[in-house]
């Protein structure tokens, strides 16, 4: 039998959103789309400068400017659009590092 486990989401909908929730407690992983008012890679480098454990996956329409500019912000996996959340878990799963 699988083991289960039980995650713990927090939603938002703009950047500074996003940072108030990094200041109230740790996230293991971060999921990262199109949001308000800031560049999501952007936001990203803020989030790891607070939270420097968590992991970051970008959910994107990407080129291969953005494949890079991701990499060097850290950003350990990229998700193409339209992500189909079902088939994407496995990828979820591995830049996080849990089996």
């Amino acid at each position: 039998m699988a083991a289960s486990a039980i995650l713990l989401v927090d939603v938002a909908y703009d950047g500074l959103a996003a940072l108030e929730l990094s200041q109230r407690h740790p996230h293991e992983l971060t999921l990262l789309d199109k949001i308000q008012s800031m560049n999501a890679v952007r936001l990203y480098g803020h989030l790891e400068r607070v939270q420097a454990d968590t992991i970051g996956v970008l959910v994107k329409a990407f080129t291969t400017g953005t494949v890079h500019v991701a990499s060097r912000a850290g950003i350990r996996q990229l998700l193409s659009k339209p992500a189909e959340f079902g088939r994407r878990i496995p990828l979820i799963t591995e830049a996080a590092g849990t089996p």
